[in-house]
């Protein structure tokens, strides 16, 4: 099998694994109000979408330092499917607009943190392999 080939069928492969594992589990786990755990802990609403963004952030940090090891297409694709599955679905969700519209104008700050840690996690870890390689 070609190199090409490979990484294609690998990335397919883990984009494929979340789709089928989330639907899975969502049928047999799932009924009623049975997957609430995360929120009635945090308090938050945790989707698989926000599991799926920390693994395609994973992966593409992983890409810039990494960019020939075919390793790095798991994350991406395991991220990429994981978000995928909930793409649709989230396209249907009833929400209130206005509310959305405040949420959203509240969470600058917290926004502005979460970029800060992700510049920072990039050239934190370009600084660490610089200084060991």
């Amino acid at each position: 099998m070609d190199a090409l080939k490979k990484r294609v069928l690998l990335f397919c492969v883990s984009f494929a694994i979340p789709i089928i594992f989330f639907r899975i589990a969502i049928y047999f786990l799932c009924s009623g109000n049975g997957c609430e755990f995360v929120q009635s802990v945090t308090g938050l609403t945790v989707h698989h979408f926000h599991f799926g963004f920390i693994l395609l952030l994973i992966g593409l940090l992983l890409l810039i330092f990494y960019p020939k090891e075919d390793r790095v297409l798991i994350p991406l694709g395991l991220g990429v499917g994981t978000i995928a599955d909930q793409f649709i679905p989230s396209l249907f969700l009833e929400t209130e607009r206005a509310h959305e519209l405040a949420l959203y104008s509240q969470s600058y700050v917290a926004t502005f943190i979460l970029m800060g840690i992700v510049v920072a996690l990039a050239f934190g870890i370009y600084y660490l392999r610089k200084k060991f390689t």
